[in-house]
């Protein structure tokens, strides 16, 4: 496979790595960098996804704007159409590998649905809980809370090509109650480890209902999910 070696850069992810070693690729120097973007994600170093909050506000920000320029007025039908063809994807796209670390940046995100939820003239005197609930729409923070779970599923079903163990430790003791595919607890004690994918996911994971894995289908589980509603953390507590 050919690599361009002129588009490759190095990230020292933490302190403890040795930043001064210097690599190469077919004779030529690969230069260190703070922050590279992977499949539309940035990472820095520090792993926080900043610049990444950074510029999904930025985009959705942009677009909310080119909204108010080209339509007058939205109805509820209209708006909804809109919204979640054009903004809410840029907000939730790789969400479960940005997902926000932070009080501060999950408030950056949820705000921009605050201000969307107001272009609808008569609800834009509510109370953001009220105009969710009068749209039909969930909070950001209860959807990303659920796309790790859904997420979570497709691999553990084998939905996804990934290797189950990668992510996962499975508590097989006799003592296991609910259901059969328990997590072990994460026993990260710093701050990016407690806010890593397999620590958000362990604890919701595991207090399911047995029913809820009664099927391979994701539709179906998607279903079932709805029905043992499911509660994310409050959204409220984090702005």
């Amino acid at each position: 496979m050919f690599v361009n070696e002129n588009k490759c850069r190095v990230v020292h992810y933490f302190s403890k790595v040795e930043q001064s070693y210097q690599y190469h690729l077919a004779g030529h120097s690969i230069l260190p960098v703070e922050n590279v973007r992977d499949l539309g994600v940035h990472f820095d170093s520090s792993l926080r996804f900043d610049k990444h909050v950074s510029e999904v506000t930025r985009k959705a920000n942009y677009q909310l704007l080119c909204l108010r320029r080209n339509f007058r007025k939205f109805n509820l039908r209209s708006f909804i159409a809109i919204y979640k063809s054009t903004v809410r994807p840029i907000l939730e796209y790789n969400s479960s590998v940005w997902y926000p670390l932070n009080k501060n940046d999950r408030a950056r995100v949820e705000k921009i649905q605050q201000r969307a939820t107001k272009l609808v003239p008569y609800l834009k005197h509510l109370p953001y809980e009220n105009r969710l609930h009068r749209l039909g729409l969930s909070s950001l923070q209860f959807r990303r809370d659920r796309a790790d779970i859904i997420n979570t599923f497709r691999i553990i079903k084998g939905i996804d090509n990934i290797s189950t163990s990668q992510f996962f430790t499975f508590n097989d003791t006799n003592r296991t109650r609910y259901h059969p595919h328990k997590l072990y607890p994460s026993l990260s004690k710093r701050k990016i480890g407690q806010h890593s994918f397999y620590s958000r996911v362990w604890k919701p994971w595991n207090d399911l209902p047995p029913k809820t894995f009664l099927t391979d289908d994701i539709n179906r589980f998607k279903t079932k999910l709805a029905e043992t509603n499911f509660q994310s953390k409050s959204f409220l507590n984090n702005l």
